[in-house]
């Protein structure tokens, strides 16, 4: 069987190509490097990316090496979010370094939030995203059905759970007492209602 019928050779010279045409979009647009360079500069206590994006390529590429339901696990194995983690972490910095804040609140990162500092004096709250979700197959959802589907995602129905959520955040304030602020999530349309999450 030559390289070109083997995935895990395969995605190691499609990842080279990949690394080799980013170098070369860098190389040609200076403002592109600065931004680069910008993103490699992390705060305190924020791990080394680069390090994770490699050992995520090794992990990826060993799981191409397995059986096609076991690749598809590996695959699908549950990582750290690195774009949630790191918005996370700024937002983190925002509040201990302006310590008048309450409350900092983004979104669109996919990934639910709601941390809570110096006993609830401040809080960080993300509302996600509201694009059209579907659950991450676990493990036991990998079957051979499962991998058909995957294989051609248009042809017959989707299996994935839909997961989407109108998640928003609300802070409420009476006179005389500090603000609450949680996560909600609207349900019904129209007509319908909120709920707290958090």
């Amino acid at each position: 069987m030559g390289e070109e019928h083997v995935p895990a050779r395969l995605f190691e010279l499609t990842m080279q190509d990949f690394a080799a045409f980013q170098q070369d979009m860098l190389d040609h647009k200076s403002a592109w490097q600065a931004v680069e360079a910008g993103l490699r500069t992390h705060p305190a206590g924020q791990t080394d990316t680069q390090a994770e994006v490699i050992a995520e390529f090794f992990e990826l590429r060993d799981a191409l090496s397995l059986p096609p339901l076991e690749a598809i696990k590996g695959i699908l194995k549950p990582r750290p979010y690195a774009m949630g983690e790191s918005v996370a972490m700024g937002m983190h910095n925002v509040l201990r370094d302006d310590p008048t804040l309450r409350y900092a609140i983004a979104g669109h990162t996919h990934m639910l939030r709601h941390d809570a500092f110096k006993n609830g004096a401040q809080t960080y709250l993300n509302t996600a995203t509201w694009t059209t979700r579907e659950s991450k197959p676990t493990p036991e959802d990998v079957t051979p059905a499962l991998a058909e589907w995957l294989r051609d995602p248009l042809r017959g129905a989707d299996p994935l759970p839909d997961i989407t959520r109108m998640v928003f955040a609300m802070v409420r304030a009476e006179d005389g007492q500090p603000s609450v602020a949680n996560l909600c999530v609207w349900e019904g349309g129209e007509q319908g209602h909120y709920r707290i999450l958090s």
